[in-house]
C-alpha cells in the first residue's frame, strides 16, 4: 500500500509543479519532504494532497481497508 501511496503521492506533486524529495511510511502515518515554488499556495496543495490521496487509496484498499473503519467504538 505504501508503494501505491507514494505513487500517488508523486503524481499528484508533479501536478503542482512540486517535488517530492523523501518519503517514508508507517501503519498508521506517512512523512513527506518536497520541494514547492514559492507561488504555491500550501494550505490549498496540502488540502488536495489529502483528498485526492485518501480517495485514491479507498478506492484501491478499500476491502483491506474496512475492517479499520466503521467500528462500533472510537
Amino acid at each position: 500500500m505504501l508503494d501505491s501511496l507514494v505513487e500517488i503521492l508523486r503524481d499528484f506533486l508533479v501536478k503542482w509543479q512540486c517535488t517530492l524529495l523523501e518519503f517514508a511510511g508507517e501503519g498508521d502515518h506517512v512523512h513527506l519532504l518536497f520541494e514547492a515554488h514559492p507561488t504555491v499556495e500550501l494550505p490549498q496543495l496540502i488540502k488536495n494532497l489529502k483528498s485526492v490521496s485518501a480517495r485514491r487509496i479507498r478506492s484501491e484498499y478499500g476491502d483491506y481497508l474496512a475492517k479499520y473503519y466503521w467500528k462500533p467504538y472510537f
